[in-house]
């Protein structure tokens, strides 16, 4: 007679990853995962390996060194790099008070221009500095003119949330949403105090 395996014998089976570029499935996969706001298809091994010795780089703010400064980022990367922030972790869940002291990624230097970060969890994200010289604010700042930031963390949960283009530098994270809940973040301006100087700008939620 054979033996009926236990329940927490059973291991559990991992979905198969997609092939192609089907978003529906991509999405339906990710879920599986745990992580619903992801919705691209998975970078490939060439790009992740860029991204994570990108990732490694220790910040140096009076060399104006920073892991992705004047690297372009799609969303593709940027949800990459939030599955495998803090040893893979993942993104800071504001909803847990546990978490609200972890770091975010730090972004600071990196071209976000135009890019769709609809609905990611970027709380705590890392995007400039405070107390600092004009020059080295310029730096550090993220580029988000023209970024789509709508139900993202921390920026928006309603309406619409679109980084608008400036004629000068973003400083930080630039982002005049005007009417957007709470989202109205401009030339390091938040609605809530930067939490620390010692890691640049974070964003509250």
């Amino acid at each position: 007679m054979t033996d009926e395996p236990s329940a927490g014998a059973v291991a559990a089976v991992a979905p198969r990853q997609p092939e192609g570029e089907s978003r529906g499935a991509w999405r339906k996969y990710w879920i599986a995962l745990a992580q619903p706001w992801r919705t691209e298809p998975e970078i490939d091994d060439e790009r992740r390996q860029l991204l994570a010795e990108r990732q490694a780089i220790t910040p140096n703010i009076g060399q104006d060194v920073y892991p992705f400064k004047g690297v372009a980022l799609a969303r593709a990367d940027v949800e990459w790099l939030l599955a495998a922030h803090d040893g893979g972790r993942g993104p800071v869940d504001w909803r847990d008070a546990a978490q609200r002291e972890r770091v975010g990624l730090d972004l600071r230097g990196a071209d976000l221009r135009g890019a769709n970060l609809r609905a990611l969890p970027l709380a705590r994200l890392i995007g400039g500095l405070a107390g600092a010289t004009e020059k080295q604010r310029e730096v550090a700042g993220v580029r988000l003119e023209g970024a789509d930031l709508r139900y993202a963390q921390p920026f928006a949960r309603r309406r619409s949330c679109r980084a608008r283009s400036s004629p000068r530098p973003s400083y930080g994270a630039r982002i005049c949403a005007g009417r957007t809940w709470r989202a109205r973040i401009c030339a390091m301006r938040a609605w809530r105090r930067p939490s620390s100087t010692a890691h640049g700008w974070k964003t509250p939620i």
